[in-house]
């Protein structure tokens, strides 16, 4: 199955020059570590004269974001055996899940972590062909959120029927970024960006107060270096979802792994990609699935949702006739001739 790792590209904070002349001060310090987690590739830079391990503490905080949900759990989703079954929350999965519900509260669904079962069933990185739809049918009948019982004060999930489950996957790169900035901040680092697998995030300033630009990958192009456009940025996350990610082909027909809940199949609708922006990386996460999920009849009113509520600042959709809107007060650039703002 063809796999694109990056959905997003962050490019002019190394491939362009800063801009400064040569009487301005020193270059500044970068570094930047590559590793494989979260079923992708990572890549964090710094800026700063920290000498501290910084890859180590970054891959040590993907490995906290790999164990959400329990020691052993794989790609984050956890399916009851029997009925009742009891799962211990940490602080941290537990506002995880809070997060998580509060989206597919505003979302009316769209964004749905107890689609366990229909993401065990479809299994993207595997399958060949799509599940039947009986077998499409028996999945959905044990998800929703009245399939579980989630207590923020106990820390705890009960499951209220063998088969049911939650699957945090959708969330887990953006709960990583933020764990690896603050991981960062703490151990004195002034800038970064990290991105793990086209979810980046970055966080404070670098020499002489210069934000962050990300480019945000072109849906329709294989190379992982072609871009619609860019976007200035400074202490948030960005994260994109698209149909081209992850996926397999079968009779012509392309199987993506962004689930509509409302009908346990891949979502179909006109959008190529999703972008988010928000101050925090699972709300990035989750909205930008939820506004896919939902398609470009609700996507206006799920925006203007969160964003009042506070959840995101803004957003980049980009449709199958190669419009891109852009919504909130964002800073961004349409450089790619092949597509042209809405």
């Amino acid at each position: 199955m063809k796999k694109f790792i990056l959905i997003l590209i962050l490019i002019l904070a190394i491939a362009i020059p800063s801009g400064c002349s040569k009487n301005s001060l020193p270059s500044e310090k970068t570094q930047t570590a590559e590793f494989f987690a979260l079923d992708t590739y990572c890549s964090v830079t710094v800026y700063g004269e920290n000498e501290t391990d910084f890859k180590k503490i970054s891959e040590d905080s993907v490995a906290k974001a790999q164990t959400l949900l329990t020691s052993s759990a794989e790609n984050n989703l956890y399916i009851a055996d029997i009925k009742n079954q009891t799962l211990n929350l940490s602080g941290d999965a537990t506002d995880v899940l809070v997060k998580a519900f509060e989206i597919y509260d505003i979302s009316d669904g769209a964004f749905d972590i107890t689609i366990a079962p229909l993401t065990k069933l479809w299994d993207i990185a595997n399958r060949t062909e799509p599940p039947s739809e009986s077998e499409i049918l028996f999945a959905k009948s044990f998800c929703g959120k009245d399939k579980i019982t989630f207590s923020e004060d106990l820390r705890t999930v009960i499951f209220l029927q063998a088969g049911s489950g939650i699957d945090i996957g959708a969330v887990c790169k953006g709960y990583a970024g933020d764990t690896i900035a603050k991981a960062l901040t703490e151990a004195g680092y002034t800038a970064g960006n990290i991105n793990l697998g086209g979810n980046v995030t970055v966080f404070g300033e670098k020499q002489n107060d210069k934000p962050f630009v990300i480019g945000i990958k072109d849906p329709l192009s294989e190379r992982n270096d072609s871009i619609v456009g860019t976007l200035v940025v400074t202490d948030c996350s960005v994260v994109t979802s698209g149909a081209y990610e992850r996926f397999f082909t079968y009779e012509g027909k392309r199987y993506h792994h962004i689930i509509d809940p409302a009908t346990g199949s891949p979502a179909v609708n006109d959008f190529l990609s999703v972008t988010v922006i928000a101050e925090n990386g699972i709300y990035a996460d989750a909205l930008s699935t939820a506004i896919f999920a939902a398609g470009p009849e609700k996507a206006g009113q799920l925006i203007q949702s969160a964003t009042e509520k506070g959840y995101m600042t803004g957003a980049v959709l980009i449709n199958n006739e190669r419009s891109v809107s852009v919504i909130g007060d964002l800073d961004f650039t349409v450089t790619n001739n092949d597509y042209h703002e809405n």
